[in-house]
């Protein structure tokens, strides 16, 4: 084994040089993964240790030349010269940030770090603007200890001078062990990060790929989101398709690059080592290009999703895996032909109904893309899908696949709006719910639960498909919309065309109608339950087609050069 003596350095460094370092600009917060987390209480925990000499565990610093550059770090703002012996936090970016702002005066502006000492219970407390307590950062500063107490009289004891003297020099003098890997050797700060833990939890694979292949030129601001949160933003602010996981894009932009999602990710960008990982044609792209490029892929995949499968939004995709493989097709086959488009989307509903779904159907399913060959690539997908599983709709749960299919299904039937306020021009009754009304209605939710509303109330078909109905943007309760259904039901019975469009749209047969108006719960739930199913068996087999075979695998279509990126 390498000795790392020579690249890695073990100091105890007291808090007053640790802090000297922040404000000084020698330290800096890179755009590694991780945001601020702590609150409050996890701040006021830090200093109770500090004052009991409990340890407070380790940082890891990367010495790296930085830049001149306007700094924020929590409330502190300053700018910071050029440093060629910068040092970059790789791991204790929390507890560095409380340190510093917590003992700094700014820091009295964030409730974050606000804390003050109180001097007779000998605890520490919320800072308060005209409170009895020491603020922290005058107990931090010998000067500003002295001014405090000569400005408060009523404090004119030797021992509570004392005390808050003893505990602001515990606080300078309290020693953190510092590891600092020398920047002529990033590989042992990949070997040694990957291998660290936090409080004892495990760095998630976003947080290893972002902290060795992240922006380092630039400073992370507070609030900050990942690098593949950002593109997981921009393209539900393009799309409204909703927010992808951050594992799904990681994995998206790995598959984009090259087919084995699971390589080794500490050598992604060295050519040398990946000769045989890395599609040829984004061997040699940098960091920024190979992030830009990931986010169109992901795009274009999911206006695909959403324009050519009849899935409208993350909420109703049966499994994320699909984004992955599709990101990496369209990686290489941007603008593929329109029978293409149609056997990619045969290719997600029969991947969405297969056995399997975990990382090595993914790995499988990335394999089979071939950069050069977007008809091959496609046939190729579609013969490694041809195993499935009988769909079976026995519990109503929108984290399920087989919920989400079911949605999907009714997303596709252009559910119409029950009633609207004739006021709203924007909204008439009766109008198609849109994708945006989706989009705003989910706004971040993880499953469709809030926009897939339950008929009757109660636990008695709490998980029947027949007791849902989509509606995004209703707010009213299950009872108000019972007496819409049955207003509606009695309206199309009586030969109203708008009424029973309406109700077509949400499955409601006129046998279901007339369930509804004479208050037969039993039968209106088995009517609608059955046509639900037997609708989201139709919508299978129209969009996935099990019959058909592909145009695709014809020997005659041509092959496309290879590597049209996105």
């Amino acid at each position: 084994m390498t000795s790392t003596q020579s690249v890695l350095r073990t100091d105890a460094v007291e808090i007053a040089e640790l802090v000297r370092w922040v404000t000084e600009g020698r330290v800096r917060i890179p755009r590694f993964q991780r945001g601020l987390r702590w609150n409050f209480r996890d701040v006021q925990r830090l200093f109770e240790s500090v004052a009991e000499d409990y340890p407070i565990g380790n940082l890891l610093l990367w010495e790296h030349e930085v830049a001149e550059t306007d700094i924020q770090i929590g409330s502190l703002q300053f700018h910071a010269p050029a440093e060629p012996q910068g040092l970059l936090v790789v791991d204790g970016q929390q507890r560095l940030t409380s340190l510093a702002n917590a003992l700094s005066v700014e820091g009295l502006t964030d409730p974050r770090f606000a804390l003050s000492y109180d001097l007779e219970k000998q605890v520490f407390v919320r800072y308060r603007s005209d409170g009895p307590e020491i603020p922290l950062p005058d107990v931090f500063d010998g000067r500003r200890l002295i001014a405090w107490f000569r400005q408060r009289p009523e404090f004119d004891k030797q021992d509570l001078f004392d005390r808050a003297s003893n505990l602001g020099t515990t606080i300078r003098q309290f020693k953190v062990p510092v590891y600092t890997v020398r920047r002529s050797d990033e590989a042992t700060l990949r070997d040694i990060f990957d291998r660290m833990n936090t409080y004892g939890k495990p760095l998630a694979r976003t947080d290893v790929f972002s902290a060795l292949h992240g922006q380092q030129d630039g400073e992370r601001r507070l609030g900050d989101k990942s690098e593949f949160a950002q593109i997981a933003e921009s393209v539900n602010d393009r799309t409204g398709f909703g927010l992808l996981h951050d594992d799904t894009v990681l994995l998206s932009y790995l598959a984009r690059r090259g087919p084995e999602i699971r390589r080794e990710i500490r050598n992604e960008f060295s050519p040398e080592k990946n000769a045989n990982m890395i599609d040829s044609c984004f061997l040699h792209e940098n960091e920024y290009d190979a992030r830009h490029g990931a986010a169109l892929a992901i795009e274009n995949a999911v206006r695909f999703l959403q324009e050519e499968a009849s899935i409208p939004h993350l909420a109703f995709l049966p499994y994320r895996f699909i984004v992955v493989v599709l990101a990496r097709f369209f990686a290489h086959h941007p603008q593929p032909a329109s029978a293409s488009l149609r056997d990619l989307r045969r290719f997600t509903w029969r991947a969405a109904t297969g056995k399997d779904s975990g990382t090595a159907v993914t790995r499988l399913l990335t394999s089979k893309i071939d950069p050069a060959q977007e008809y091959g690539s496609i046939a190729r997908l579609l013969d490694a899908v041809t195993d499935r599983i009988p769909f079976q709709l026995n519990q109503f749960r929108t984290n399920y696949a087989a919920t989400r299919i079911t949605l999907c299904a009714m997303w596709d039937a252009q559910p119409m709006r029950l009633e609207v306020a004739s006021v709203d021009p924007d909204h008439p009754k009766g109008c198609h719910y849109t994708r945006n009304d989706l989009s705003l209605a989910l706004d971040g939710a993880a499953t469709a639960n809030s926009v897939a509303v339950r008929i009757l109330p109660g636990a008695a078909y709490s998980t029947s498909a027949g007791n849902r109905i989509l509606l995004p943007e209703w707010s009213q309760t299950g009872q108000e919309i019972l007496s819409v259904l049955g207003r509606a039901a009695a309206q199309a019975q009586a030969g109203n065309v708008e009424a029973a469009a309406i109700m077509a749209s949400h499955a409601i047969t006129p046998d279901a109608q007339q369930a509804l108006i004479v208050h037969d719960a039993d039968r209106f739930i088995e009517i609608r339950e059955n046509v639900v199913e037997q609708r989201t068996l139709d919508f299978l087999a129209t969009h996935a087609e099990w019959g058909f075979q592909p145009r695709c695998a014809t020997a005659s279509q041509p092959t496309f050069a290879p590597c049209r990126r996105v």
